[in-house]
């Protein structure tokens, strides 16, 4: 048995010991905290699978330090996926959800429209009357009340401007509305018994009011002008002015270039409020025969729909309205030579794209267009660099034959399917305006099962567009709602 002095030494020693033990245990810690030792492998999943390398066309992703973590879920080895036959669309274009009403259960002629706009004041859709492009002109304007229901006959009105107004009260080749929910019907065709002849009656329409209302509108045939030819299809607003699209004087169906406008600060029967210049005469000797316009302050656009013809007008509104140098003209086809016979310009940003509808100079079905343009609105017309075209073909073969269209709010620009070379009702398609115009993954199609030929669109701003119903000849009055969900 160890004395007193003997317990004291092993008691030293083992106190030394554990002391040799503990810093040897610190001292390999130290180690590893520093990367001198690596750590021992875990099999929970801490340190994760190096990802494998990107095929996008990008460079690869970086593999990146592994860090130990409690325990993280292990990141899978992605399956390839197969080259599709198309190409890939954006996840984020909108969805749509289609709705119809039959507008001749409330008139049994309203039908074959051409255009219709939304009001924001009075919150209404007027659709304009025109009739068929071969049968007699109608005099019959629909008003849809968008806060009601869609599908509720409660929620329309109609009216037949020949008993409302007079016999003259026909036919009109679109429209437009201004800022102070004023829509205004610019006159093109009215019928002789025999057949059409050039109309000259010009009227609007109060939205606040009634259709049926005879105080709601104010007529002024501008024939007492002095003007050498007469008839126009849509109209626009810019700048406290209405400008008129000069198409054709119907009966002698001669292209014309009577550019008109309104000075909506004097009244509509006021000879002194409308003035109009030929230029045809005076700016170039094709222009004339325009379906549609458009418009970006400070600028008016006539967009080309003459048999064959693609050459482009610009208008300073800035600038005096009857001097050549306040116009500029561009002809599209020396750049594209199908952008031929475009119908409807929209605006989005700075953009503008012309819809592909006819090329009248050829026959039968071949007429039928499918190259848009696109043109920044910032630089000169005959900039090259300024314009890009996209052939719809190429994103559906069924996509073509459009009129008119909206952008939505989104920055999602949608044609009106009208009627493609199969003699059926092309495809919806929608074009991402954040991605470039010509490259096929910016356009998406969707179905246009159930909806007619239609002749433009009218847009809330919001999610809802209500196309014009035009049908085979004029023959329909069943409106498409379109809501986009984004």
């Amino acid at each position: 048995m160890p004395n007193g002095k003997s317990k004291i030494i092993l008691i030293i020693a083992l106190v030394l010991l554990l002391i040799l033990i503990v810093r040897g245990i610190e001292r390999k810690k130290e180690q590893q905290d520093n990367g001198s030792v690596p750590p021992t492998p875990q099999n929970d999943g801490s340190v994760l699978p190096t990802p494998p390398s990107s095929t996008s066309g990008e460079f690869p992703t970086p593999t990146p330090t592994p860090t130990p973590t409690p325990t993280p879920t292990p990141t899978p080895t992605p399956t390839p996926t197969p080259t599709p036959t198309t190409p890939p669309v954006s996840g984020d274009f909108p969805t749509q959800t289609l709705d119809f009403f039959d507008a001749t259960t409330v008139h049994p002629n309203a039908r074959g429209f051409q255009l219709n706009d939304y009001d924001p004041i009075s919150k209404k859709v007027v659709f304009y009357p025109w009739g068929g492009a071969n049968s007699g002109p109608s005099g019959v304007i629909l008003s849809y009340d968008t806060t009601k229901n869609f599908l509720d006959k409660g929620s329309y009105e109609a009216a037949d401007l020949t008993q409302l107004i007079g016999p003259e009260a026909e036919g009109f080749g679109g429209g437009c509305v201004d800022n102070n929910g004023w829509f205004y019907l610019p006159a093109l065709r009215k019928d002789v018994g025999a057949g059409t002849v050039a109309n000259s009656l010009m009227i609007r329409y109060k939205g606040t009011k009634a259709v049926n209302d005879r105080s709601a509108y104010e007529t002024f045939d501008v024939a007492g002008l002095g003007i050498p030819r007469i008839g126009w299809a849509p109209c626009i607003y810019q700048s406290g002015y209405v400008y008129y699209s000069p198409i054709l004087e119907n009966g002698s169906r001669v292209p014309h270039g009577i550019f008109l406008r309104y000075n909506t600060a004097l009244a509509f029967n006021n000879t002194s409020a409308w003035s109009w210049y030929d230029i045809k005469t005076n700016v170039s000797s094709r222009a004339a025969g325009f379906q549609s316009m458009a418009t970006k302050y400070p600028y008016v656009y006539l967009i080309p729909f003459g048999v064959g013809e693609s050459l482009i007008v610009r208008y300073d509104v800035t600038k005096s309205f009857n001097s050549p140098s306040s116009y500029q003209t561009f002809d599209i086809a020396t750049l594209n030579n199908n952008v031929k016979g475009p119908t409807g310009g929209i605006l989005v940003g700075n953009t503008l794209v012309l819809v592909p509808w006819r090329d009248l100079s050829k026959p039968g079905t071949k007429a039928i267009m499918s190259v848009a343009a696109a043109f920044d609105t910032t630089r000169s017309l005959s900039d090259a660099a300024a314009w890009k075209f996209f052939d719809t073909n190429t994103s559906d073969p069924k996509a073509e034959g459009y009129q008119f269209g909206w952008a939505d709010k989104q920055g999602f620009v949608h044609f009106v399917p009208q009627i493609n070379s199969s003699v059926t009702v092309p495809p919806f398609i929608v074009w991402d305006s954040s991605k470039p115009f010509d490259q096929v993954s910016s356009w998406k199609t969707y179905s246009s099962a159930g909806v007619t030929n239609s002749t433009g669109a009218a847009y809330d701003g919001e999610s809802t567009a209500w196309l014009a119903p035009y049908g085979n000849g004029g023959s329909s009055g069943l409106i498409t709602q379109v809501k986009m969900n984004y």
